[in-house]
């Protein structure tokens, strides 16, 4: 698709993931949540509930918008 961005974040509640997911759903290009070796689409509610919240876990972003990529990565910084 695009370029790649990435973000290690630790969600601290079940609302963070939830704040995450609203503004996932409305990105334009495709997002990975990754866990050691396990790899989740990042705009599945389902997924991203299921998170083992005491784990670190990789944020991925594929987009051409690098604007939506750096206010979604701000958005992880401040979930964090």
């Amino acid at each position: 698709m695009g370029k790649k961005y990435s973000k290690t974040i630790r969600f601290m509640t079940q609302q963070a993931v939830l704040n995450f997911y609203d503004k996932a759903v409305k990105f334009d290009g495709d997002i990975d949540v990754i866990i050691d070796k396990k790899i989740m689409d990042g705009k599945s509610l389902l997924g991203l509930m299921s998170l083992d919240l005491s784990r670190e876990m990789l944020v991925v972003l594929d987009t051409d918008d690098e604007n939506s990529a750096s206010e979604l990565i701000r958005h992880l910084d401040d979930l964090s």
